[in-house]
């Protein structure tokens, strides 16, 4: 497929998200600088298709991508196809209980992109609690920018406070192509295991946006309410990186990060171990 030159492609994957497509379409549609918008339905039973129908009939940068019979198959199965099927040169993303404010990539256009790989920005989040009558606002974003990418995949690994949001990241499609897409067996953490790995090859640049134009939906339904499965997922991500780290020339602060959210999130199954070898002591 020929890449279009300095194109960019935002990939929205979706699951019964007829509560937030108004908001999110209505949002890439604004953005003249996108030159697709590619909306990914992973098996929705409510009216998402529908909607997202009527809006790719006002406008012609969106389509609609589905997987095969219509199944249900993840996230990352979703962006994905996505990254697959988009013919521009750039790729950004968006979930559809998130949205852009106008003009967000203003910035992106007028930096020098002969040099570099990506940019990402800050994300603001917008915290919505049925309890509360107020939304409870926070800012995402890590500052820095590094000269070798391989400080920067080090200084994101070491540093737990400091993370780049899949949702502010804009990045060159081949380099996708070239880590090998998001890792399709991650349930929770699939974002930041591709942005670790892209950034073992690939120069980011930092977008210091104020105010943030990016905005992440946080709500009862997000994934990561679910505390249990929230950390059975994280087991498996940092099961994956105890593996993964040996291919990179990371420093002891970031194999120590790593080896201590294994043990961190593998101390449960041990629990359960020494409970049942307790009680099969006691029943002797």
């Amino acid at each position: 497929m020929q890449i279009m030159d300095k194109s960019i492609a935002v990939v929205i994957p979706v699951y019964n998200g007829e509560r937030f497509i108004d908001r999110c379409l209505t949002s890439m549609i604004e953005q003249k600088e996108l030159t697709e918008i590619i909306v990914v339905d992973d098996g929705s039973t409510d009216e998402s298709i529908a909607m997202i129908n009527a809006f790719a009939n006002k406008d012609k940068r969106i389509t609609l991508q589905q997987h095969k019979d219509n199944s249900n198959i993840g996230r990352s199965a979703s962006r994905n196809l996505g990254i697959k099927s988009a013919s521009s040169e750039w790729i950004t993303f968006c979930d559809v209980d998130d949205y852009y404010l106008p003009n967000r990539f203003e910035q992106f256009r007028a930096i020098n992109l002969d040099n570099i790989d990506g940019t990402h920005e800050p994300v603001l989040s917008e915290y919505k609690n049925q309890t509360l009558d107020s939304s409870l606002q926070e800012i995402t974003a890590t500052t820095k920018s590094f000269d070798q990418p391989l400080e920067l995949q080090d200084f994101l690994i070491s540093n737990r406070e400091e993370c780049i949001s899949i949702i502010s990241l804009i990045i060159r499609k081949s380099k996708i192509e070239e880590v090998g897409y998001f890792d399709e067996g991650l349930k929770i953490g699939e974002d930041t295991d591709l942005i670790w790995r892209l950034a073992s090859i690939s120069k980011l640049q930092s977008i210091p946006t104020n105010p943030p134009k990016v905005i992440r939906g946080v709500h009862d339904h997000n994934t990561y309410q679910d505390q249990k499965e929230v950390d059975q997922a994280r087991k498996i991500f940092y099961n994956k990186w105890m593996t993964e780290m040996e291919k990179y020339e990371l420093s002891d602060s970031a194999k120590s990060r790593i080896t201590e959210s294994y043990h961190h999130y593998n101390k449960h199954k041990l629990s359960k171990l020494k409970l049942k070898l307790g009680k099969l002591l006691r029943d002797v």
